[in-house]
């Protein structure tokens, strides 16, 4: 190979090696420039609050689960348990969950409450979190009731809020 070929092929790998790193560097600055996760849940994960979808339950009436956000940027996390009657216990467990664009999914962050009671038909559960800003969050909960040796569960969502 000439001398002239040989400088002509160094320099064009310089040019392209040079051209990679600064669209490399670039990137990952705009990528610093946006919020964390602003990618929003796709729509069929959006809208009113979810309830339960009950096919045959002697007991368990309703179940619901709520989210929102605090003037202080905490969110109050919570859901209820309703039964047609008296029971001999009834449960809320509540979950914040956060959605991960990358995976496309809903992942539990926190574990927010576990209450139960006895000899009642209502059951609500509220609490305050602190989060990291940047993310959608909705509140997962799950809803039983245990009534003459009966078990009935079944889970509820709620709306997604963006946090920012």
């Amino acid at each position: 190979m000439t001398l002239l070929k040989k400088s002509l092929l160094l320099a064009l790998m310089m040019v392209l090696a040079i051209s990679w790193t600064s669209a490399k560097g670039h990137a990952a600055h705009t990528e610093q420039e946006q919020p964390i996760d602003s990618n929003p849940p796709p729509m069929e994960e959006a809208g009113p609050i979810h309830g339960i979808d009950f096919f045959s339950t002697q007991y368990l009436m309703s179940g619901s689960s709520f989210i929102g956000e605090l003037a202080n940027k905490n969110l109050s996390v919570g859901g209820n348990t309703k039964a047609y009657m008296i029971v001999d216990s009834i449960r809320v467990e509540t979950y914040l969950q956060r959605w991960n664009s990358t995976k496309s999914k809903w992942e539990d962050v926190l574990a927010v409450a576990n209450k139960v009671d006895f000899g009642k038909s209502f059951l609500t559960s509220t609490k305050e979190v602190k989060i990291v800003r940047g993310y959608y969050y909705r509140t997962r909960a799950v809803h039983r009731i245990n009534h003459k040796g009966v078990l009935e569960v079944s889970n509820s969502m709620s709306q997604h809020i963006f946090v920012n």
